[in-house]
């Protein structure tokens, strides 16, 4: 994969470069491990400013928020979703929970793949 990713125009080798920049072509567990880390610290920032005024309490809820949206087939958010701050949120802490969905279960993929290739009996 490496090698196509090197004789593709830029355009069709994209992919193969973004697997093994994201993945180093399923052989690593720490990179989908530090962007799942990544992924669920960034949108802090987002959930905090839609919840309201700042205290731990909100703090909390903010990390709930993110981790259900990482773990969405653990069925947390099934437990936040009658809270009345999650039920009228913005559109665009809706579309940032979509994407980070989209994006966990990718990175989730990577991990398992680059735990697989680790622990592979030879």
């Amino acid at each position: 994969m490496k090698l196509a990713g090197a004789i593709d125009p830029w355009n069709r080798g994209f992919p193969y470069r973004l697997f093994g920049w994201v993945s180093d072509y399923g052989y690593s567990i720490a990179r989908p491990a530090l962007g799942l880390f990544w992924l669920f610290l960034a949108p802090l920032g987002v959930y905090l400013a839609a919840l309201g005024p700042t205290s731990l309490a909100t703090f909390g809820k903010a990390m709930a928020l993110s981790f259900a949206s990482i773990f969405k087939f653990l069925g947390f958010q099934r437990t936040y979703s009658e809270i009345d701050a999650f039920q009228n949120v913005d559109i665009i802490v809706q579309m940032l929970t979509a994407t980070q969905t989209v994006l966990s279960f990718i990175l989730l993929f990577f991990l398992g793949l680059g735990l697989r290739t680790r622990f592979r009996l030879r």
